[in-house]
Parts: C-alpha cells; structure tokens; sequence
C-alpha cells in the first residue's frame, strides 16, 4: 500500500525536481530509522508513473490503482527497480545488474527510477560501481538512496547527491498509518511508549512484535534498578539481547530510553522523559 507519513514539504521538492526533468542525479533522502523514508520515495515514484488522468500543474497524490502504482507498491514495475540489503550488505553484483537494467528502455516513457534502501550497507567495491553509475548516468535515470546513516556513505557519493532531510511524523500522522496498515487492533498505550523511544519510527512500531521488545525493556530495567552484580542474571540478559544483534541501534535507542527512566525515578518524577536524549512527553509536544 502506498503511504505517505507526513514528509509533504520533501515530497513537493522531488515532485517539482522531477517535472523540471533533472534526472542524471543522485537523491539522497535521510532521516530516523522507520520514519517513512522509502515510503516517501516510493510514493513519489509512483506519482511519476502513475496512468491516472490528473490535472497539469496540481500536487495530486498518486492513484494506488493503475498496474503502475500496484506494481511501485509490490516493490517492483518495469521502470522502478529496487535494491536491498542482504545479511552481508550490498554487493556488487547488484549494482551490475542495476546498471544493466538502466540501459533498456523505459516502458512508461517517463524515465526510471533505481531505489537503494539502506544505501550505508553497501560494501566499498558496489559504493566504487554506484559512483560511476553517478558519474555516467543512463538518461532520464533517478538514483534514490535511502538511509538512516548518510555520514557511512563515501564522501565522493554523497557530494553527487541532492540531499533530503525526513523529520519523524506527528503521533497523529502514526494513529493514522496504524488505520491505512489496517492495525486498528494495535495498543495504542504501547505503540506510544515506543514511538517515543524509536524517534518517530512509525514504520519500526508497525512492523517490529513490540511484546518481545517490551518483555526485553522490563528485563534490563529491573536488571538496572537491581544492580546487584549477579552474574547469572546478567547472563541471561545478555542472551536475551542475542536475537536482537542485528538491531543494535534499535536496542541503544532502548538502552537511552530505560536511562531517562531512571534518572526520572531517582528524581521522582512521574513522566518518563529528559530533555537530552528522549523527546517530551506527546501531550506537551509542538505539532
């Protein structure tokens, strides 16, 4: 399904970008982790390609309903190709076959787009192969990379890039992605709690199983307020901690989120927040 979480302002930018026909360049769309980044460029692909009739001139949304915009929204159509991480990150093959793939013609006419999620991933012999793709675009080709961790990118990549900065969505912006992902069953309380901890990460909420992350959350606080120094409990956190390792970042957010809940509690305070890491509490919030 095609979402758009907020992002309007970025969304206007690549929409007037591309009907000024400047493709040949990089886009370079960064932001929080699981805050709607591909999301946002996808929905902006399917608004090049979507067959609807619409107004010239009008900022309208794409369909969702043409072959274009279902194709964009199952994450592959003739003239959108996407490439992700595996286990080992991006690897040059990938980037070959990309380039081979933006030499056939367009099937819509309206140019391509070649999306790289998680970009950072990429090892450093497909980042040498991305940066001659750069150098020498095919025509009419948009190259979007998408990623949490601009500064892991080569310097040489990111100066070829126009570069656009998501902010994280409203809390209502999430209610109502909760609806449009058909969660409407969700704990709203607990999705909450971890909305603030992920920074916005709307996307995390929706897709991660927030009761393991919760059982964990309680396990390192008591282990924390304990600090008892028993090696076995540790222990068992520490294992506990091990089908989360590709999540580090996740669990650092976790791990800042549990210290302003102690300094809260040391203060006595009711609300879990502090002003250094974690935001203020959403009902004092700017919208």
């Amino acid at each position: 399904m095609l979402t758009l979480l907020g992002h309007q302002t970025v969304y206007r930018e690549l929409v007037a970008l591309s009907r000024q026909a400047q493709a040949g360049r990089g886009l370079l769309v960064t932001g929080n982790e699981g805050i709607g980044k591909r999301a946002l460029a996808e929905y902006w692909t399917a608004q090049r390609f979507c067959q609807a009739p619409r107004p010239q001139g009008e900022w309208v949304a794409p369909c969702g309903q043409c072959d274009a915009c279902i194709q964009i929204a199952r994450g592959h159509a003739p003239d959108y190709h996407v490439i992700a991480p595996s286990d080992t990150g991006i690897a040059i093959q990938k980037i070959r076959d990309a380039k081979a793939w933006a030499a056939l013609t367009a099937f819509y006419g309206k140019g391509k787009v070649l999306l790289i999620d998680d970009a950072h991933t990429m090892q450093k012999p497909a980042a040498n192969a991305l940066l001659k793709l750069l150098e020498e675009p095919a025509a009419a080709l948009f190259i979007v990379l998408v990623t949490a961790q601009p500064a892991a990118l080569p310097v040489t990549i990111r100066s070829r890039c126009l570069t656009f900065r998501c902010q994280p969505p409203t809390w209502d912006a999430a209610v109502a992605a909760f609806v449009s992902a058909r969660q409407p069953e969700i704990d709203l309380a607990l999705a909450r709690r971890w909305f603030r901890i992920w920074q916005g990460g709307i996307g995390l909420v929706i897709a991660t199983p927030l009761a393991e992350w919760e059982t964990l959350r309680r396990m390192l606080f008591d282990v924390v307020v304990a600090a008892t120094g028993d090696a076995a409990r540790i222990a068992s956190v520490v294992a506990a901690l091990k089908p989360f390792k590709r999540r580090m970042g996740l669990v650092f957010d976790l791990l800042a989120s549990l210290l302003c809940d102690l300094a809260a509690r040391a203060a006595g305070l009711q609300r879990h927040w502090c002003t250094r890491i974690c935001s203020p509490p959403m009902a004092t919030r700017g919208r």
